[in-house]
């Protein structure tokens, strides 16, 4: 019987065997990076992603390849919300509540979301470029879902 030696290959076979392993996991991890989500997430922290994720809500924090490159934003808008925006002095403006009164104002922007499009926002809207600068994402765009590994805030009301 004839043994098969590798020889220099039995290093590359273990190295491509980790890397099969590592791209199956479905967490990754990703480093928050300016201020844009601050307070909730710090520039520099460590989280994981979630990119098996499939389906996203409003409120879920995303990690998204945009042109922006990589970034971490807030979903405030998903699928078949009705978006209403306006233009002051060449910045978007979202409008929660529009009273608009007898008359229309030209404006205001009434958008409808479609099956894959998603509008995001930084936590820090003075510092954050976001879909008010860019524009919606598409579904296909969303890397997953961050993790938040931290304990939850104590909500609780204080003893009397």
């Amino acid at each position: 019987m004839k043994m098969i030696h590798f020889g220099k290959w039995k290093g590359y076979s273990l190295a491509l065997g980790i890397a099969a392993v590592a791209v199956a996991q479905p967490f990754r991890p990703m480093i928050v990076s300016g201020v844009s989500m601050t307070p909730t997430y710090a520039s520099g922290e460590l989280h994981l992603f979630d990119r098996s994720a499939k389906e996203f809500r409003p409120g879920d924090v995303v990690v998204v390849r945009s042109d922006e490159g990589t970034i971490v934003k807030r979903i405030a808008y998903g699928p078949g919300d009705t978006l209403y925006q306006s233009r002051v002095h060449g910045q978007v403006t979202d409008l929660i509540i529009v009273k608009i009164g007898k008359r229309p104002n030209k404006n205001i922007h009434k958008k409808i979301l479609g099956e894959n499009e998603f509008y995001l926002l930084g936590d820090n809207l003075d510092d954050s470029r976001d879909s008010r600068i860019f524009g919606t994402v598409g579904r296909d765009q969303i890397l997953g879902r961050l993790i938040d590994w931290r304990p939850a805030p104590d909500r609780s009301l204080p003893a009397n």
